[in-house]
């Protein structure tokens, strides 16, 4: 069963008799370069949580029996809301200051905790059944096998670290895989993009979600901005996926200075500058722009004497290529978003809402792009909103096997962004600056 989550026990035999021969042939050789994650010593990595400790979403309705063969997936979704409720602990922590994980140092060396195993080397291997993998940033040069399995892979991020430059396979199965760049530890410093590397989901159903760090704060200069969500290569493979891919949040325009300053919140992140190909629903946006700050924002009262700190442009959904394969029994769906602008404080200006999609793209699925929404003003200030911004920007071919849906307005949708609060109020972004041959067009609205 191709993806399965049941692996038949001839093979599983022959898989684990082939691994403890290369596992001896490695020894003897003294030299090997793949670790395998039965090799090592286990260590404890943490508590045991309950389902419901967990947060994680329900599974989808009609979730339980959909896959048919492939049984119940109740057990996947619980293993999801560990996982996930694991990764938010871990970098609640590495946000105060303490080492969850070490940075493997140079080279492409990875570090990655395997079930109840830490494991160090260029190359690091799951095992045939279902595995947890929770790694630090991987390397280029480095690669990550998932294997057979449903795997949760979690690449963590760490400060001014890009989450993956290196390759990450999940192999067969229906897997989870999260990554995200690192913050700016910099001020005005650029945050870390989620993938540069390469992601290979293989075959099944999977759920990748890639993310780009947040921008560092404002100082002297203006806050930084948010790290792209994806610079690299995102290859869904086969089967009904789902991927969710964010630019990085722009840093917050903090003024650390004795005397007046007015730092400008950070841009958002770019969602895909990158390659994506997946068949299934895939969602792209980018990063929110950062809060601008005014000095002396507590003294202002509208009288322009509290500074200008404008928020950040959010950052723009698509500017690299997506292809959706037109697959049996798989409905396409493509979301697009521009990030929200970033709020205005004092006198400061809202910040433009970034485009939703400012790339050539040929459209084979459901299309919606979205405009983001211009940033407002604090109540207290004399700044105007920002304006919304476009849906789209680049021209747009309809392949001929366009799935046509019942609802016509549901196919291929461009609506702007709309405008944020302030004095004058933001105008709205426009659908298209280009023509859009069938698609439903709409400007966004203004906040009055």
């Amino acid at each position: 069963m191709r993806g399965g989550p049941l692996v038949r026990p001839a093979f599983r035999a022959s898989v684990r008799r082939t691994r403890a021969k290369e596992r001896q042939s490695r020894h003897q050789g003294g030299d090997g370069l793949v670790i395998l994650a039965r090799s090592v010593t286990p260590i404890t990595v943490g508590g045991t949580l309950s389902d419901t400790e967990s947060g994680a979403p329900a599974p989808p309705a009609g979730e339980h029996g959909e896959h048919g063969e492939h049984g119940e997936r109740r057990g996947r979704w619980r293993r999801r809301g560990r996982v996930l409720l694991g990764v938010t602990a871990a970098v609640a922590v590495i946000a105060a200051g303490a080492a969850v994980v070490a940075y493997g140092g140079g080279g492409s060396a990875v570090t990655c905790h395997v079930n109840d195993g830490r494991l160090t080397g260029p190359v690091i291997e799951g095992t045939p059944g279902d595995d947890d993998i929770m790694c630090e940033p991987i390397p280029p040069g480095g690669v990550v096998n998932g294997l057979a399995g449903d795997d949760v892979i979690t690449i963590l991020p760490l400060a001014d670290k890009a989450g993956n430059e290196g390759v990450l396979n999940s192999g067969p199965g229906h897997d989870t895989i999260i990554v995200r760049g690192g913050h700016s530890t910099a001020g005005s410093g650029r945050g870390s993009g989620g993938n540069g590397g390469r992601i290979d989901g293989g075959p099944g159903d999977d759920i990748i979600t890639v993310t780009g760090g947040e921008g560092g704060i404002g100082g002297i200069g203006d806050a930084g901005s948010g790290g792209d969500g994806n610079e690299g290569v995102i290859e869904c493979g086969d089967g009904k996926d789902t991927l969710t891919v964010t630019g990085g949040q722009g840093g917050q325009g903090i003024d650390t200075l004795t005397s007046h300053g007015d730092p400008d919140g950070g841009t958002g992140g770019t969602g895909n500058a990158g390659s994506v190909r997946c068949a299934g629903t895939i969602t792209v946006r980018g990063g929110r722009g950062g809060h601008g700050t005014a000095m002396d924002a507590e003294d202002a009262d509208g009288d322009g004497d509290g500074g200008d700190g404008d928020g950040g442009p959010g950052g723009v959904g698509n500017a690299g290529d997506i292809h959706t394969p037109v697959r049996p029994g798989v409905t396409g769906k493509m979301t697009l978003l521009g990030g929200q602008g970033g709020a205005g404080q004092a006198d400061g200006a809202g910040g433009t809402g970034g485009i939703a999609n400012a790339h050539p793209l040929t459209v084979t699925s459901h299309l919606t792009m979205i405009g983001g929404n211009g940033g407002g003003t604090d109540d207290h200030g004399n700044g105007p909103g920002g304006n919304g911004g476009p849906a789209n920007t680049r021209t747009l071919h309809t392949a001929a096997k366009t799935p046509r849906h019942d609802d016509a307005e549901d196919t291929l949708v461009a609506y702007g962004g709309h405008g944020g609060q302030g004095t004058p109020c933001g105008h709205g972004g426009a659908g298209s600056t280009v023509p859009i041959r069938g698609a439903v067009i709409r400007q966004g609205r203004g906040c009055g």
